[in-house]
C-alpha cells in the first residue's frame, strides 16, 4: 500500500521543473556583454560594470542554494526508496525541498528586480520584448515547431497518416506559434 503514494510523491516531487525567473523572458546569462544589445538599451560602462557584479553576487549565491535544493532532493528520494517510511517524515521532507526551492526561486527574483533598477522600466521592458522576439524566432526554426520532433515523425518511414501538413498548419495558428517548453534553467 505504501508503493503508490511513494510512487505518487515521488513523481509530484521529481517532475515538477525547478522555478524559472519571474520574467522567463529574461535569461540568467551575461546579455550585456552583447554589442548589440548594450547599444540597444544604451547600456553605460558603469550600467554594465553594475550588472557584472551583481551577476556574480546572484552565482556565488545560488551556488549555495542549488546545492541545498539538490540535498534535499536527495534525502527525499533516499527516503521515498527505503521499503517502510513514515508518511509524515515525507511530508517534512518536501517541506524542506520546497523551502529550499523558494529560496532560490526568491534570488532569481531579487536579481530580476536589480536588473530592473539598473536598467529602468523603458529598458527592462525594451530588453523583455527583444528575448520574447528571439525566443519566437528559435521556435519558428525549430524542426516540427515548438516541441520539436514533428517533422521527423511524420516522415518517420511506415507511418502513413495522411496528414501531408503539420498541426501548427491545421490549426491555422502559423509555424512556430504553440505551447512554449520549459525554460531552464
Amino acid at each position: 500500500m505504501l508503493k503508490r503514494p511513494a510512487f505518487l510523491l515521488a513523481l509530484l516531487v521529481f517532475g515538477m521543473a525547478s522555478a524559472p525567473a519571474a520574467a522567463g523572458d529574461i535569461p540568467l546569462g551575461k546579455w550585456w556583454k552583447n554589442p548589440k544589445l548594450v547599444q540597444s538599451l544604451n547600456l553605460t560602462e558603469k550600467e554594465q560594470n553594475g550588472l557584472e557584479k551583481l551577476f556574480m553576487d546572484f552565482q556565488k549565491e545560488s551556488i549555495e542554494l542549488r546545492g541545498a535544493v539538490q540535498k534535499e532532493r536527495l534525502e527525499l528520494e533516499s527516503l521515498l526508496d527505503q521499503p517502510q517510511f513514515q508518511e509524515s517524515d515525507a511530508i517534512k521532507r518536501n517541506q524542506k525541498l520546497e523551502e529550499a526551492r523558494s529560496k532560490l526561486a526568491a534570488k532569481r527574483f531579487q536579481f530580476l528586480l536589480d536588473v530592473r533598477k539598473t536598467l529602468g522600466a523603458e529598458r527592462f521592458n525594451s530588453l523583455k520584448n527583444m528575448f520574447q522576439a528571439r525566443r519566437a524566432e528559435r521556435m519558428r526554426q525549430r524542426p516540427g515547431g515548438v516541441r520539436g520532433g514533428g517533422a521527423a515523425l511524420r516522415n518517420a518511414p511506415g507511418l502513413e497518416t495522411g496528414l501531408e501538413t503539420g498541426p501548427d498548419e491545421l490549426s491555422g495558428s502559423g509555424a512556430g506559434k504553440g505551447t512554449p517548453g520549459a525554460a531552464g534553467q
